[in-house]
């Protein structure tokens, strides 16, 4: 059985791993068809409907149209004890960001606390609870000083990819399948659900209809893990207010005793 530490290390891992979904292969069937079997592939027959890659790309285009985008995330995350034994673990996730260099992000949960800072020239980490911080310099947008934190120090920021959409004409390009599920409603607002799998992802996206295509909740399997745990997120955007550049910069308390980041092992291929 998983000790308190271990679990909020788990956990940590988890919620990163899920939120790292944009961009994969994606996969599914629908309620009212078959899956896709081996003989359409071999018939050369695309098990991509090309409405769901115009969903995406149509969300995409109006993320990346925003000036600033500010919402809070309900989450919940499967975590598998030793014994396989699955706890469903609530979490709250509040990001702002402005673009192109302003980030706050908080990371709120029963077993971890996080808190992720880019104010154009640093970027921090904060760990409230284990009572530490640490800081790179980061003088440039936030993407580029994401994309270093990861590359470089394997640091996952939560939702750190809606950055990205709207910017990278290829997010997409690893989707292998893709379908509408149907209309759903989520918090009364209607919206379209989509479905996708990918190699090691199965994902579902909630995308608002009319001219705010916004997602209002997101779904991750990893199936690459035997458990396939899954994570859910339900957004609440919001219109945000113009904020003060001491948003982005954290009040750190006296006794926080400050670390440096670990470089993180290069990658290995295969």
């Amino acid at each position: 059985m998983l000790r308190n530490h271990q679990m909020g290390a788990l956990l940590l891992a988890l919620i990163f791993i899920a939120l790292s979904w944009v961009g994969l292969p994606a996969s599914a069937q629908t309620h009212n068809q078959a899956p896709a079997d081996r003989g359409s592939a071999e018939r050369g027959e695309s098990a991509v409907d090309p409405a769901s890659i115009k969903a995406l790309q149509e969300m995409a285009t109006y993320l990346g149209s925003l000036k600033s985008i500010a919402f809070d995330a309900a989450t919940f995350t499967e975590a598998v004890l030793d014994n396989q034994q699955k706890l469903l673990v609530p979490g709250v996730v509040r990001y702002l960001a402005v673009k192109p260099d302003k980030l706050r992000v908080e990371l709120l949960g029963e077993s971890i606390k996080r808190h992720f800072y880019h104010d154009g020239t640093k970027f921090t980490l904060v760990a409230p609870r284990e009572g530490y911080f640490a800081e790179l310099d980061a003088a440039s947008s936030t993407r580029d000083a994401l994309v270093m934190a990861a590359r470089d120090f394997g640091i996952e920021v939560p939702f750190a990819d809606l950055l990205e959409w709207g910017h990278t004409r290829d997010a997409w390009k690893n989707i292998s399948e893709g379908f509408l599920v149907g209309m759903d409603k989520v918090d009364g607002k209607e919206t379209q659900h989509w479905a996708f799998r990918g190699p090691n992802l199965d994902w579902e996206i909630w995308i608002a209809t009319g001219d705010k295509p916004l997602p209002l909740r997101i779904s991750t399997v990893n199936t690459r893990d035997p458990t396939r745990p899954r994570f859910v997120a339900t957004l609440k955007w919001s219109e945000a207010q113009v904020p003060k550049a001491e948003q982005f910069s954290p009040a750190l308390a006296k006794e926080l005793k400050r670390i440096e980041f670990k470089k993180a092992p290069p990658k290995q291929e295969g």
